[in-house]
């Protein structure tokens, strides 16, 4: 199927945003995976859509999620 047709849905992703809280988990701290990173590999593979997970370097943190959801809109 040509990449044009393509409509994926992206299982599982995070996105890792450094503006917002990030707790080791274990001595790690993952490195910097914005949306815009994750956007710029998603689309060009037909990813319509997917779920944002959240890390437990994020403890229970949601602020990236509050700010990221509005700004990739209903998909």
């Amino acid at each position: 199927m040509p990449e044009a047709q393509r409509r994926l849905f992206d299982s599982h992703c995070h996105i890792i945003d450094h503006r917002f809280p990030i707790v080791a988990n274990q001595g790690y701290a993952p490195p910097t995976f914005p949306l815009e990173a994750n956007l710029a590999q998603a689309r060009p593979l037909g990813v319509k859509a997917g779920a944002i997970v959240s890390g437990s370097f994020q403890a229970n943190d949601q602020t990236y999620l509050m700010d990221v959801l509005p700004r990739l809109g209903a998909g």
